[in-house]
């Protein structure tokens, strides 16, 4: 395993067993195998996908806590991430990875089986306009701003439930999130201190009202 692992898990406050060591090291192994056939992520080696990548997603734990939600789902899953390292460690978590591309959708499938994680990390090869489902926990990671996108995120959350976006900067999850409903949606940004990757992160963490609708998101 790459020594950055052992300095990853102390920086996060993480205790992996020996089954998660073994998850993570062969996710990451075969998502640079398969990214060199259909691009599935910006990293050509594994210190990059590591460092920008999946510590991204461990860097959301201590927000987000380790003990993990009954039901989460990761949006525009793409490559697996934040989904499947968060899943790693969300042991009692039944995580659903969206994605509506064909390729990709059949990348998580593999990559949740060879994992050992198939048992309860489930791929949804749909638009996220047709999942029905909702979740207690949203996840997923906003390379744009996710206002346009901010009512069937919410719909797919349940009441009561969490929507975490992955962003970069702070000033832009605050002015993206300043026209959410106050009464019907509670927001915090909390800054990632990942000490991997010295770009600005933060997670802009929407926690839905327990009686909101689909119409009451907005100010």
């Amino acid at each position: 395993m790459n020594p950055l692992w052992e300095k990853a898990f102390a920086a996060f406050n993480l205790t992996p067993t020996a089954d998660q060591k073994r998850a993570l090291e062969i996710y990451s192994r075969e998502l640079l195998l398969f990214n060199r056939k259909i691009n599935l992520v910006k990293a050509d080696d594994e210190e990059t996908l590591l460092r920008r990548h999946i510590f991204d997603a461990l860097a959301g734990l201590p927000v987000l806590g380790t003990a993990g939600p009954p039901t989460a789902a990761d949006v525009g899953s793409g490559c697996g991430i934040p989904g499947i390292p968060l899943a790693v460690f969300w042991t009692n978590t039944k995580m659903t990875l969206i994605e509506r591309s064909a390729k990709r959708a059949s990348f998580l499938s593999y990559a949740t089986a060879v994992c050992g994680l198939s048992s309860r990390v489930f791929v949804e090869n749909r638009d996220l306009k047709e999942i029905k489902t909702q979740f207690d926990c949203t996840v997923f990671r906003a390379f744009r701003p996710f206002t346009e996108f901010i009512i069937p995120l919410l719909s797919v959350t349940k009441p009561g439930g969490t929507l975490a976006a992955f962003k970069a900067k702070e000033a832009s999850a605050l002015e993206e999130t300043a026209c959410l409903d106050k009464k019907n949606t509670a927001v915090r940004v909390e800054i990632l201190q990942n000490p991997f990757y010295d770009a600005p992160r933060c997670l802009a963490v929407i926690q839905k009202a327990p009686t909101s609708s689909s119409t009451q998101f907005f100010q």
